[in-house]
């Protein structure tokens, strides 16, 4: 594949950045959270770099806070991707779902997904593609091992490995972990997605999060969506204060090298 170019199964970006981040303020007083800056770049910087590295040139971005700076940001660092912005007008009274409805309405390929205040490495990407590959899955979601808090949305599997249940809401000790926020969607899934959540947003609630309609999916359509286990690449969803002094201490450091290797601008956030 030529550099830009797309196969048959390369999928589209897309980045879900719209909302306000009140719970990472001061930080996010000025900017929206994907421009805040983990090690020497912004959390999307890393994500569109990741995007590159595995070939993916065409991203869509849902912006709504601040949309204008992520907007210029992203334009003027990667002059060489073809950005295409959907603008989340309701991001200070609606959640995921809204924006992952707009964003896919006239998508017809297949889909990588990232939340656009996840700090990941690179490689996560690959390993998602590789196992949905392997399993000739629908969908599939990564995911980290490990025990979670009732804040965290969690995935729950049945024997034969595939997701029975995706949210919030699940027991701790019922699930194998928490979904990361970082996804890949077949375009056969996204039609049942798309209908799950033309379906939930018709009853007039505009606060769902996206795994609301993954799981009504799963009702119809069950053994259609596995995991990819990510447990062993570092990874964290910046949310508050402390995941960002984590994020710092912790996980870049992790992942610095790596993206270091990759086509990540060399200068600063101004």
């Amino acid at each position: 594949m030529t550099p830009g170019g797309r196969n048959a199964r390369t999928p589209v970006g897309l980045i879900l950045a719209a909302g306000r981040g009140t719970r990472l303020r001061p930080f996010t007083s000025s900017i929206p959270k994907c421009l805040v800056v983990v090690g020497r770049h912004p959390i999307v910087a890393y994500q569109v770099s990741s995007f590159i590295a595995h070939g993916i040139f065409e991203i869509i971005v849902v912006i709504g806070y601040r949309a204008a700076q992520v907007r210029r940001y992203l334009e003027r660092e990667f002059p060489t991707v073809r950005f295409q912005f959907v603008e989340n007008q309701e991001f200070a009274s609606t959640n995921t779902l809204v924006s992952t409805h707009l964003a896919l309405g006239a998508v017809t390929s297949d889909i990588l997904q990232v939340n656009g205040d996840i700090l990941y490495h690179p490689d996560i990407l690959g390993v998602l593609m590789q196992e949905r590959e392997r399993r000739h899955l629908a969908a599939c979601i990564g995911v980290q091992r490990r025990l979670c808090g009732k804040e965290e949305v969690k995935v729950a599997i049945g024997r034969a490995g595939h997701v029975t249940a995706i949210t919030k809401l699940i027991e701790p000790d019922a699930a194998i972990g928490e979904a990361i926020g970082v996804n890949w969607f077949s375009n056969e899934f996204l039609n049942s997605f798309m209908t799950a959540a033309t379906e939930l947003l018709a009853t007039g609630r505009r606060d769902y999060y996206y795994e609301a309609a993954i799981e009504r999916v799963i009702e119809h359509e069950p053994g259609t969506v596995g995991i990819a286990d990510l447990t062993d690449l570092a990874a964290i969803e910046i949310d508050f204060p402390e995941d960002l002094a984590y994020a710092e201490t912790a996980v870049y450091p992790r992942i610095a090298a790596a993206y270091a290797m990759l086509p990540i601008p060399r200068r600063r956030l101004t």
